[in-house]
């Protein structure tokens, strides 16, 4: 797969003028687009200058202006924003994503109880942002759907989810560790739906 993304991006910025390929693309991405820069940059010889974050909103960062080459987001309705408002070319689909659930080995899931812990009044969850955070978008989503075989979980869920990435929250390190990590080591939450 990542010698088609090389192409891929090949074919994306062969119209790009300048050596440095300016590139926003989804926190999710980092490690694939990392090994993929490097590959791209031993074939062409042009350097990356990747932004990582939440897509929605580097979206809204492309939308006022910010000058980029390629836009790699997590969800595609963020890259058909642009594509739709003349910001950008067409958009083009290229991975999927699949939410999963976080939690210690002592965690409070096993195979059969998803969701009667998340509806527990006390597991907390963690999440991220819905609108500025696809992974915030596709746990609404997933909050949604429980809530119409159960009428009232979204309220519950949706009340008591930490949203502990995208938006003005911060997923930067804490002493050098996973914000992520920190929040289930200190008991801020039980699990993360991610």
């Amino acid at each position: 797969m990542r010698v088609w993304l090389v192409a891929l991006m090949i074919a994306l910025t062969s119209s790009a003028s300048a050596s440095e390929i300016r590139v926003m693309a989804a926190g999710s991405l980092k490690d694939a687009f990392t090994a993929i820069f490097a590959d791209y940059t031993k074939l062409r010889g042009d350097s990356f200058s990747p932004v990582w974050g939440p897509s929605g909103v580097l979206r809204e960062r492309l939308q006022k202006g910010e000058a980029f080459d390629i836009f790699a987001s997590a969800a595609l309705p963020h890259a058909k924003v642009l594509t739709d408002t003349g910001i950008s070319g067409p958009s083009v689909l290229f991975v999927r994503n699949a939410l999963c659930i976080v939690t210690d080995a002592g965690g409070p899931l096993d195979g059969g109880n998803l969701v009667e812990t998340l509806l527990r009044p006390d597991i907390r969850i963690g999440t991220s942002t819905p609108i500025a955070d696809p992974a915030g978008d596709y746990t609404w989503e997933l909050f949604h759907r429980i809530d119409a075989q159960r009428p009232g979980a979204f309220d519950t869920l949706s009340k008591k989810a930490q949203q502990l990435f995208g938006g003005t929250t911060t997923s930067a390190p804490v002493n050098g560790r996973h914000r992520l990590l920190v929040a289930l080591d200190d008991r801020e939450i039980d699990l993360f739906v991610y």
